[in-house]
């Protein structure tokens, strides 16, 4: 196994003295300041341009279908400090970028014709990049499986209940509310790390709130729920620093 196999932080602990410092030298550890640079560089800033149009490009279509109509997106982009390796040793992050939130709409059309709008309209391709099982009579996040919930009243064959119904890409869900369980309220935003950019709506609350009395049905489009590193939008290669240096 090389150095480059093996995580520096742990590496350092099982050295002695001598060798630490060495180490040390080879794999300087970035410091906050040098982090929240990378954070803002040009790299970083149009990588974070990119990902922001491909959600804005999505929410603009989800919200151009016929019956649909777009309330509001709250986004929360963040860098992180890591110390992650590629399984191959190749190189190694210390930081990455990744953009979570959700968009939020309202409709006044029944579940299953609104999905099936959806589908017209070719918002994306729903059940793609998620996990599969070609047991299953319908592919997991797909439009399918979200219409064969609502026509057989949310049971399978067997008469055991179906998962709460929903449609989803990699990276990415659409869920709305359901009869007897709205969904939430918008919540806080998450804060700061060693960067932190925000798009929020003060009023959120209050129009999802009032969306719902007037349309009658809410829909979340969440983008990025849960830290996943390949979801990321931009990380930064940790270098090895070169020898006589």
């Amino acid at each position: 196994m090389s150095a480059e196999d093996v995580n520096p932080i742990w590496y350092l602990l099982l050295l002695p003295h001598s060798a630490f410092d060495a180490v040390r030298r080879r794999f300087p550890v970035p410091s906050d300041r040098a982090l929240r640079a990378r954070a803002v560089s040009p790299e970083a800033q149009a990588a974070r341009a990119r990902e922001l149009a491909r959600i804005d490009a999505l929410v603009a279509r989800l919200g151009g279908v016929p019956g649909v109509t777009h309330l509001l997106t709250r986004l929360s982009d963040r860098c992180f400090r890591t110390d992650h390796s590629y399984a191959s040793g190749v190189r190694q992050w210390h930081m990455v970028g990744q953009i979570t939130g959700a968009a939020y709409f309202a409709t006044a059309l029944d579940v299953p014709e609104l999905l099936r709008r959806i589908r017209a309209a070719e918002v994306a391709d729903w059940g793609s990049g998620l996990w599969d099982d070609p047991r299953l009579p319908e592919r997991p996040g797909s439009i399918a499986e979200a219409l064969a919930f609502h026509r057989d009243g949310g049971l399978r064959a067997d008469g055991t209940r179906r998962p709460s119904p929903r449609i989803a890409v990699a990276g990415m869900t659409l869920d709305w509310d359901l009869p007897h369980s709205p969904l939430p309220d918008p919540g806080p935003l998450p804060g700061a790390v060693l960067y932190s950019w925000q798009r929020d709506d003060p009023d959120a609350v209050e129009k999802v709130r009032a969306a719902r009395s007037g349309h009658g049905l809410v829909l979340r489009l969440t983008f990025h729920e849960h830290w996943n590193a390949d979801l990321r939008y931009y990380y930064g290669v940790r270098k090895r620093r070169r020898r006589g240096r």
